[in-house]
């Protein structure tokens, strides 16, 4: 969790392994986007958010807890970068109908 100096509190959660996954939700005190498929549908929703209490898979917390002793995670930043940065060239081609260069980094 990171608080910005506005008072703004932003938190990432990328888990490995998902399949058909693709959302991006940011909740606020005034509201919350849900977007789906990497920008193809967009809901707003103003008011209170409402969060799902369930939580994460029971590995998930484990792998997080296994991190903060000093284990190694399953991915990187540089993984989550490299594999986000193929399924947006994969989303301009197929909109674009051409070949769509994706970034090489070393690691």
């Amino acid at each position: 969790m990171q608080r910005a100096p506005s008072g703004a509190v932003a938190t990432l959660i990328a888990v490995p392994d998902t399949v058909e996954q693709h959302d991006l939700t940011l909740q606020g005190t005034k509201g919350s986007l849900f977007i789906t498929d990497f920008g193809y549908r967009f809901e707003w929703s103003s008011g209170e958010v409402q969060t799902d209490k369930r939580g994460m898979p029971e590995p998930t917390i484990a792998h997080v807890v296994e991190c903060l002793d000093g284990g190694t995670p399953l991915c990187t930043v540089l993984d989550g970068y490299k594999a986000v940065s193929v399924v947006d060239a994969l989303l301009h081609s197929a909109k674009e109908g051409r070949r769509i260069a994706v970034p090489t980094l070393s690691s």
